[in-house]
Formats: C-alpha cells, structure tokens, sequence
C-alpha cells in the first residue's frame, strides 16, 4: 500500500466560541469539587474558594453528613478526574475543529499543545495512575513540571487548576489565535507558517 500524506486540517473559527463555554463550564464544575484539606474534617459545608467566585453560581455546597477522612480523599478523587477529563476535552476541541493535523510551529502554545497531546494519551489510553517505574511518565512529568511549575512537593503528574489546568488553557488559547491568524495572513499572501509533522 503506497503511502499518502497526512492531510493537513482546516482550522474552524468557531473553536474560539468552544473553548470560551468550555472553561466557563470547566470552572463552574470545579466549584463544586474544590480540593478540601485535611482541615475540613468534620466541617458540613464548604465554600467554592476563590479562585471561582467571579464565576461560579453556587455560595457554598452542602454535604449529608460531616465530612470524614474517606469522603474528603474520595471528594478530592473527583477533582482530580474532572482535571483529568479537562485534558482529555481539550485535546478534543482542538483536534475536531482543525488545529492538531499537524500541529503547527512557530505560533506561541506549540509545546504545550504537543504536551497536552501527551496528556491525553495518558489520562484516555490507560489508567489515569502514574507510574514512577515508567520512563514515559518520568518524561511526562518532567515536561509538565517544566512548563508548569508548580510549589511545593506534588505527587504523581500534577493537575492543579490555577498552576497548570488553567495556565494549560491559555496556552492552548494562544495557539488557537495564532493559527487563525496565521491562516489568514497565508490567505493574503503573507509568509506561511511552518508546519509540525
């Protein structure tokens, strides 16, 4: 079988309207998942925190019963996997309104779209779980940490909203801008931009 070319997509204009629900709903989302410390023990209702009050339409969130160690990890779980998905969505954004084949270069977001491709084979293609045995996971991680730093020891690929989910998103953000307007200068017979196998 000969081989063909990868077609290169046809980036949507629409995806800028996507992705501006898509972290409205991914915010409001998390307000009800918060990450609650250790602190919460035995509190009954929580705040959704600061960094979603300018968003979020809920005040505080009410639990059934004071909240126990089992409840506040398994509650945390939650948030986690909410991340998680948020990359996993991401990508999918990208990728079904044009802008992952090829991934372009020389546009601002080149490597954090390529990392968020990463991302999404990880978190869709397995477990979820990191791995420190895994070589892939150690890079992984690495290249994470490295475009998203983040305070403190963290565990694992970490997924903290303000230090890379949001930060991730802008990125991605960026990108999307750029190759619009990329696209368009290619359309007025400005210099092309360079293409990503």
């Amino acid at each position: 079988m000969a081989y063909q070319a990868q077609k290169q997509s046809k980036p949507d204009h629409t995806a800028l309207d996507v992705l501006q629900e898509f972290k409205r709903m991914f915010v409001n989302s998390r307000s009800l998942s918060v990450y609650l410390p250790e602190k919460c023990n035995g509190e009954s209702t929580f705040a959704p925190g600061e960094f979603y009050r300018a968003t979020t339409p809920y005040s505080y969130v009410q639990l059934k019963a004071p909240l126990t160690e089992k409840v506040r990890q398994e509650h945390n779980s939650i948030g986690a996997w909410i991340n998680e998905n948020f990359l996993i969505r991401l990508w999918a954004i990208l990728e079904s309104r044009g802008f992952t084949k090829p991934i372009r270069t020389n546009v601002r977001g080149t490597a954090e779209v390529q990392l968020l491709k990463d991302l999404r084979q990880h978190f869709a293609h397995g477990t979820g779980l990191y791995n420190d045995r895994k070589l892939e996971h150690r890079n992984l991680r690495r290249d994470l940490l490295k475009s998203f730093p983040v305070p403190g020891d963290i565990d694992g690929l970490p997924t903290n909203i303000d230090y890379v989910m949001v930060p991730m998103y802008e990125r991605c953000l960026e990108y999307v801008q750029d190759v619009l307007a990329a696209e368009a200068s290619e359309g007025d017979g400005s210099p092309a931009i360079m293409k990503a196998g």
